[in-house]
């Protein structure tokens, strides 16, 4: 009996992951029973809980629309709310959360813009790609990340100016933390997760920042194996191309999704008994519809509605931006809806020092 208990104490070490609540419940439940004269199962041990990705990006995209996207800016040029009246993007909502995908195709075709715009304002005959690139992000993607940093930098008043280079920093983060998790590249995802820890906390999303925290001090105390695990098993590749990877707390959404279509075909035997065997059956019946879906031909995620022109929108809004000379600093000038500093150009280390030191003395993980 020792040995099979030892073996289940092996069996059992490792990660849990999922959303930022789910987490947190499972973390509550293993101090609320770690004195109980229960077995290692039942107290959870070898359950380490991790913060997974999908649900970290749609709240990283809600930061970014309570920072940058107001009706009250129709009228000023070059603004997220402005682009999306004049591309006609009626799906784009003001709470992402609602309708997660056109809101992400149109904070994409927006960074490519804001590229494109800046790659103009600062390009020579001689360029490089990369070196081109390096240009862009030195000289308007405003992260400081130090406090010597930030003294050297120079202010300037120009409010278009600033919230121009606050949403491209913004806008490469989100897409680098998406691509990342496209690619599966475990150890990308852990660096953006440095950067969305700083963000959320000083957004006021402190249980995501925590998290955040938790992924960084994770990383560095596990063994080699559970770090492995940590980096490597975030996300899943259910299509089998390459760079069609998403993030698992995305792909548990979809097999709820399904789950619940198949719990309505009960009807009205609203029974445990038929609830457990249509949970059982629930991968069979994933395979079976996916497999059938591959061999019709057949698109399982086959939009309702066409999608607008991406290179018809992209050359409406370079002419908005060309007019309103975004990345140029002219000094004085406004913005009425935005008057914040960039946010990662005015950090307070010296409290997110701290905020950390009392996060890990505490060990509120």
């Amino acid at each position: 009996m020792r040995n099979m208990n030892w073996m289940l104490q092996k069996y059992i070490d490792c990660f849990f992951f999922g959303d930022q609540l789910t987490v947190a419940r499972i973390r509550s439940a293993s101090v609320i029973r770690c004195t109980t004269d229960t077995g290692a199962l039942e107290k959870f041990e070898g359950f380490t809980p991790a913060i997974s990705d999908w649900h970290a990006r749609a709240t990283f995209l809600d930061v970014i629309w309570k920072r940058f996207y107001s009706a009250k800016s129709v009228a000023e040029k070059g603004t997220l709310y402005q682009l999306k009246v004049l591309t006609n993007r009626t799906s784009v909502k003001s709470v992402p959360s609602k309708n997660m995908k056109p809101t992400e195709d149109f904070l994409l075709l927006i960074l490519h813009a804001y590229v494109i715009a800046a790659a103009e304002q600062c390009q020579s005959d001689s360029d490089t790609c990369q070196s081109l690139s390096q240009r862009i992000v030195k000289r308007f993607v405003k992260i400081c990340l130090s406090q010597e940093q930030q003294s050297r930098s120079s202010p300037n008043d120009d409010m278009l100016f600033n919230y121009s280079t606050d949403m491209l920093t913004f806008c490469l983060l989100w897409h680098g933390f998406h691509d990342a998790t496209r690619e599966g590249d475990g150890d990308r995802i852990l660096r953006y997760w440095k950067f969305l820890m700083v963000i959320f906390q000083q957004s006021g999303h402190y249980n995501y920042a925590k998290e955040g925290l938790a992924v960084a001090i994770q990383s560095q105390v596990q063994s080699d194996r559970k770090v492995a695990e940590l980096k490597w098993s975030r996300t899943i590749n259910v299509s089998g191309c390459k760079g069609h990877n998403i993030a698992c707390d995305l792909h548990m959404e979809h097999l709820n999704a399904r789950l619940k279509k198949m719990m309505v075909n009960v009807g009205s035997n609203q029974q445990l008994k038929p609830f457990k065997r249509v949970a059982k059956s629930l991968g069979v019946v994933n395979h079976i519809c996916r497999n059938f879906a591959i061999e019709s031909d057949v698109s399982l995620n086959k939009p309702h509605h066409s999608y607008p022109s991406f290179s018809k929108d992209l050359d409406s809004i370079m002419r908005e931006l060309r007019a309103a000379d975004i990345f140029s600093v002219i000094q004085q000038r406004k913005l009425l809806t935005f008057t914040k500093p960039p946010l990662l150009k005015n950090l307070k280390w010296a409290n997110i020092t701290e905020w950390t030191k009392d996060k890990i003395i505490n060990y509120e993980f």
